[in-house]
Order: C-alpha cells, then structure tokens, then sequence
C-alpha cells in the first residue's frame, strides 16, 4: 500500500512538473512569436519609411535630372552661337585675306618685270630678293593665315551638330542640317584651294629660283612658265568661287545666331 502510493504520488509530481515544463514552452514560444511578429511590424514600419524616403529621393533626383537636361541644353545653344559668332568673324577675316591675295596676284607680271630688270645676270632670283619675291612672300603669309582658320570650320560644324534636335528653340531640325551641309561643302573646297595654292607657292619659288641656275634654257624657262601659269590660273579662279560662297554663308550664320541668343 505505501509503495502503491510513493508512485501515485511521483506520478501526480512527474504530471506537475511535466506540466510546469509544457506550460512554460508555450509561453516561451508564445513570447518569441510575440517578438517575431514585433520585429516583422518594425521592419515593415521601417521599409514603409524608406520606400517613402525613397520616393522622395527619386522626386529630389528627377528634378535635378531635369534641371540638369534644362541647362545642358541652354548651355549648347550658347557655345553654339559663340562658335557661329566666332565663326562668322573669322569669314571676315578670309575675305581679307582672299581680297589680299587676288590683288597680289594682279601684280605678279609687273613684280616678275621688275625684277629681272633690276639684274641682268639674275642673280635677284638667286638671292631670292626684288619685287617677285615679296609678292611671294606676302602671298604665303596671307596662305598661312587662312589655314589658320580651318579649324573654326569643324568647330561650327561640331557645335551645329550638338543642337541638330526638334528640343532647339526658334529653328528646325532641317535648318541645321541645311546650315552644316554648307560649312562642309564650303570647308572642303576651302582646303583643296589652300592646298593647290601652297602647292602653286613652292612651284612659283622653285621656278623663280631656277632662273639663276646656269644650265636654264628657253626650253626649260618656257615649259616651268606655262606649268606655273596654269596653276595660277586654276587657283584664282577658284579662290574667286570661293570668296563668292563665303560671303553667301555670312548671313546664314548670323540668322541663326541671333535665334539662338534670343531664345
């Protein structure tokens, strides 16, 4: 009887504290759920608050987006017509220059006389000195200076092409393009002028040079002469097409520059 009740008595203390033990399992579940489902709110609570940081940062950056896309673009049209200004001034400068060569030109036959009369033992063209040669001279200065101003021609062109967009206030897309189309076309004839002239230069100096040399014949002088003859000719006339064209783009170019300033 008292062993039946020790083991009823241990069984009653094992479901007691088998109890206690199941109990506080739960709680401590209970209680760790209750923690999970707390920082799960405050995740959730702080990602609702960074998408809405988020929101706003994508609002802040899409304005400074479209400020900056504002400001590029007025900033093309400025360097544009600053190079259109800059450009055109430089046509002015050509056409001086184009002018001082064509009246140099005029004055080679007279220079050419004058200066074999000064020494009949030609020794002026073997010296390189008299008339010819500073008209010579003078010419390849003028030369020296228009090449100079070949890059202003690529920079208008390049500039012209940063604007060829509807986006561009007060002109077209076609008004660009027609505009660029000319540069070029102008540009290229401009540097096979200065080419074919400086060549026509060093032919000119060569020949002038030679007259002193012993061994020159009529044969010789006549075939150096009418070689030297036909490029002048092929090169005055194409520096007058040339000139003619230049002068033609100068208004084209101020048009469209004071549209850009003015929008």
């Amino acid at each position: 009887m008292i062993i039946s009740l020790n083991v009823t008595y241990v069984t009653s203390i094992s479901l007691f504290v088998l109890n206690i033990i199941v109990f506080y399992w739960s709680v401590k579940h209970l209680t760790s759920k209750c923690a999970k489902n707390n920082i799960m709110a405050k995740a959730f609570k702080q990602n609702v608050k960074r998408g809405n940081r988020m929101k706003r940062l994508q609002k802040v950056l899409l304005l400074f987006l479209g400020l900056f896309l504002l400001c590029a673009c007025g900033s093309r049209e400025t360097d544009t017509a600053k190079a259109l200004e800059q450009f055109e001034t430089a046509t002015h400068d050509m056409d001086t220059d184009f002018q001082t060569i064509i009246k140099l030109e005029k004055k080679v036959q007279k220079d050419w006389e004058s200066t074999i009369s000064l020494d009949d033992s030609m020794q002026q063209f073997k010296k390189k000195n008299g008339p010819i040669f500073e008209n010579l001279n003078k010419r390849q200065l003028a030369i020296k200076q228009l090449k100079k101003q070949d890059k202003l021609f690529r920079l208008a062109d390049r500039k012209l092409a940063t604007i060829e967009t509807p986006r561009t206030k007060g002109t077209s897309v076609e008004d660009i393009k027609g505009l660029r189309l000319k540069i070029q076309r102008i540009h290229k004839e401009y540097s096979l002028f200065s080419n074919a002239y400086t060549d026509q230069l060093d032919a000119e100096l060569n020949f002038y040079t030679s007259l002193s040399h012993n061994d020159m014949n009529f044969k010789t002088f006549n075939q150096s002469m009418v070689k030297v003859n036909k490029k002048a000719d092929k090169s005055l006339s194409h520096l007058k097409k040339l000139q003619k064209d230049m002068r033609k783009l100068s208004n084209p170019l101020r048009r469209l520059h004071d549209l850009l300033v003015a929008n």
